[in-house]
């Protein structure tokens, strides 16, 4: 691993570089013997010599996180996330970031493309956890087609359909509300209630679904 005393001598030699003929002084106490510099800014072959010590360090660090991520997932996943111009990147896949005003489920919703294939896996997802735990599961060894991948865009349909019609119901229930038709009303008022239920009964079936899996590979 990189000390403190490492990442100081390190500084104080990229000062050194810069022109700082006094930033090799604090190093003295090192176990390196570093030379007094020739010139401004000229650095001796012993800072040289440790500069490249520490870097190697640094690098045997990054070689080692990157085998470590090889047999942990979690820490794989966080090495191969990046953002995009167009939504995440993670591992094998993106997830897009799309928006459409007129979508009632939500003016923001997501798409799955393998990066290299471009094979679309999913191109109307609403909720992101559902496109970020398929997303995780496909790096993971799972088929688009595997029970798990395919639960989990079900749940989003469910959750999807819930939501659409609980905004038309509320829609429907104001508007007879205005008209004086109130019996009407509390009828659409009833039915928006059951399908904001059935929404977060959708929601609740994703944390139950992972929680299932997870518990199934122990």
């Amino acid at each position: 691993m990189v000390s403190t005393q490492d990442k100081d001598a390190m500084k104080n030699i990229l000062s050194a570089l810069n022109g700082n003929k006094q930033a090799l002084k604090s190093n003295r106490s090192s176990t390196v013997d570093y030379d007094d510099l020739g010139g401004p800014g000229v650095v001796s072959e012993a800072a040289k010599n440790a500069m490249a010590d520490i870097l190697t360090k640094l690098n045997d660090v990054s070689n080692q996180i990157v085998t470590d991520s090889r047999f942990n997932p979690q820490l794989n996943e966080a090495i191969h996330t990046q953002r995009t111009n167009t939504g995440v990147k993670v591992g094998n896949y993106e997830i897009l970031i799309k928006e459409d005003q007129s979508r009632i489920a939500g003016k923001q919703y997501y798409g799955i493309y393998h990066v290299k294939s471009g094979d679309i896996i999913a191109s109307d997802i609403t909720l992101y956890e559902i496109a970020i735990s398929a997303v995780k599961y496909l790096n993971n060894g799972k088929y688009v087609n595997s029970s798990m991948i395919r639960n989990l865009f079900e749940i989003d349909d469910r959750y999807t359909s819930h939501k659409t019609d609980a905004i038309r119901f509320k829609g429907k229930s104001k508007s007879l509300e205005k008209s004086g038709d109130f019996r009407k009303s509390e009828v659409y008022e009833s039915r928006y209630q059951s399908s904001i239920a059935a929404a977060a009964t959708a929601k609740q079936d994703i944390k139950r679904l992972l929680t299932e899996y997870r518990n199934k590979k122990r």
